[in-house]
């Protein structure tokens, strides 16, 4: 199951063109400290002219997912709100 669009198959196509990409699956897709996450968040805020929070960008992820017919429990465990152990049992195998 996949948790994207063309929109984003396209971003992260050229993403993974330009960086490195991680050897080891446990490896992060996304290396980036929480300093530098807020000061490139705040950069684009202020270029785009558009504040938004972190739960806007939940609730239009939640929202795009559903009309995609993607199960609301599926779409909760890929936003953190489930058990480790219901993570582990889907993902680890």
């Amino acid at each position: 199951m996949w948790f994207h669009n063309d929109v984003v198959a396209c971003a992260m196509h050229g993403y993974l063109k330009k960086e490195k990409v991680p050897k080891n699956t446990n490896d992060k897709l996304f290396s980036i400290g929480h300093e530098r996450f807020l000061r490139a968040w705040k950069r684009a805020r202020e270029k785009s002219g558009v504040h938004l929070k972190r739960k806007d960008l939940r609730d239009f992820f939640s929202q795009d997912m559903g009309k995609a017919l993607i199960p609301d429990r599926s779409i909760d465990i890929f936003q953190g709100r489930s058990p480790r152990n219901v993570v582990a049992n889907h993902y680890t195998r």
